[in-house]
């Protein structure tokens, strides 16, 4: 009985692990990872520092 219980622990161990790899794509799925890109509006600085950039015309119709 005991052998038994064992071989269904094992077989059930080894799908499970199969089902995982399976589902991520493979082992070396590390590997592929592309590293995240920021974009302008992500950027802190950039966002901070866009109303320094541009240009501000002087408001001369007061006077």
């Amino acid at each position: 009985m005991l052998k038994v219980l064992l071989v269904i622990v094992v077989v059930t161990v080894t799908v499970y692990l199969l089902l995982r790899l399976l589902e991520r794509g493979g082992v070396s799925r590390a590997t592929k990872q592309n590293p995240r890109t920021i974009a302008p509006d992500d950027d802190v600085d950039f966002l901070r520092d866009i109303d320094r950039k541009r240009p501000h015309p002087h408001d001369d119709s007061e006077g």
